[in-house]
């Protein structure tokens, strides 16, 4: 089972619901643990935010102006650093960065910001373990081509393949290189992600069907309003797949 704790000022508590709903159903939580609805009343107030703390795998700051001034905030993240737990600082507003954060990676998630990132990778999160050993070299690869990408050093499309037998671990592989290296990062020079899993193909026509929705997700999510009405139409898998890599050769 995993949980997350969410770190936040009380006055943004209209963040929490939004924050709380992206963790469950995008991000694969089973349990989000908050103060708004985790501690009931008159329960001892630190001892419950320890607690939910030591039982989380990950601790997610909420960034905004209230948050950077709350002596809350900035305890339960030292807390939670000196455990340690994995933190994850959401720069959520429009301020300056908190001085605990000062030299640190934070993920902007500010509005102009995601005005201008569109990701996606929610189908695939919850395959990322908390560890994953023996994969270095192969973490190492896709970070080696995504850096030559943004170099230009390639000049047209890159595609890296991992070709293993099922349950090899390729699916768990790419999401925690997903999650660490881009995600927590802000997604360094990224303008679109979108991943897809079909880690639980079942038979060849549950294949196919998984095959159709892949393609329509993805010509929507890359694609303008033509793209989504050419998505839901009956033409043939080859055609929207040869639709899709020209949408994504383009950017």
């Amino acid at each position: 089972m995993r949980r997350a704790f969410v770190s936040h000022s009380s006055a943004d508590d209209r963040y929490v619901a939004e924050m709380e709903s992206f963790l469950r159903n995008a991000a694969g939580f089973d349990e989000v643990f908050n103060d708004v609805s985790a501690i009931q009343p008159d329960e001892k107030f630190w001892t419950r935010i320890e607690e939910g703390i030591t039982n989380c795998d990950s601790f997610v700051v909420v960034i905004t102006a209230a948050s950077s001034a709350s002596e809350w905030v900035k305890r339960e993240v030292e807390y939670a650093r000196s455990l340690p737990r994995k933190v994850i600082p959401l720069w959520v507003e429009d301020c300056p960065r908190p001085p605990i954060f000062a030299d640190r990676d934070v993920i902007d998630f500010r509005p102009r910001t995601r005005e201008l990132l569109r990701t996606d990778i929610s189908r695939v999160f919850k395959y990322a373990p908390a560890e994953l050993i023996g994969r270095d070299d192969e973490k190492k690869l896709i970070s080696d081509a995504w850096a030559k990408t943004l170099r230009a050093e390639v000049g047209r499309s890159t595609v890296l393949t991992f070709v293993a037998l099922g349950g090899e671990g390729k699916t768990s592989l790419v999401a925690k290189w997903a999650v660490d290296e881009m995600l927590a990062k802000g997604w360094p020079g990224c303008d679109a992600a979108f991943a897809w899993s079909f880690h639980s193909q079942g038979t060849r026509e549950q294949q196919a069907a998984s095959s159709d929705l892949f393609l329509k997700e993805a010509l929507t999510f890359f694609g303008d309003d033509a793209d989504k009405a050419f998505a839901a139409s009956p033409v043939g898998a080859f055609e929207k797949g040869q639709r899709l890599a020209r949408l994504v050769g383009q950017r």
